[in-house]
């Protein structure tokens, strides 16, 4: 929906709210005064829109929106990054502990990377090295957890502790 198409639907909606206040029986003249001005307004804005979609440069830059909303915005938004092809991770449904675990891996595997790279490390060797690294991590982090599910299922027995 444009924001032209949006405005016209405003304005049509206060247009139908101010016939319903005057098809009920009690007027209220405050109400339908506020309506009014809601109304004037609407339909200033309305034309602003309508005075936009007649203007080049506008129409321009709208168009651009269009095209990166719809098909092609990936490739546009993957060719503005100057680093990278894809976009920053995701972090919004992670806990504080997991943030600051995150921000903890990631300064230790830039120091990593600097110490390699004094160590005369060419680039190749220090992205292999670091996806081992990295994989290693994972692996045994998945293992502490596993450790620390056992042993809350032991806890949960009925005999735990009693020997």
């Amino acid at each position: 929906m444009t924001a032209y198409d949006r405005r016209f639907t405003e304005l049509r909606a206060l247009q139908a709210k101010r016939d319903r206040l005057i098809e009920c029986e009690p007027i209220n003249p405050q109400v339908l005064a506020v309506v009014e001005r809601q109304i004037e307004k609407a339909q200033e804005r309305f034309e602003i829109e309508g005075k936009r979609g007649l203007e080049d440069i506008w129409r321009k830059r709208h168009g651009i929106d269009e095209w990166r909303a719809g098909p092609g915005k990936e490739e546009y938004n993957a060719s503005r990054r100057t680093v990278r092809a894809t976009p920053n991770e995701k972090l919004t449904g992670w806990t504080l502990e997991q943030k600051e675990r995150r921000k903890a891996d990631k300064r230790s595997d830039n120091g990593w990377i600097k110490r390699r790279q004094e160590k005369g490390w060419t680039e190749d060797q220090i992205k292999c090295g670091l996806i081992v690294r990295q994989g290693e991590r994972a692996a045994t982090r998945k293992g502490q957890e596993q450790t620390t599910l056992d042993q809350a299922t032991m806890e949960q027995l009925p005999g735990y502790g009693s020997f």
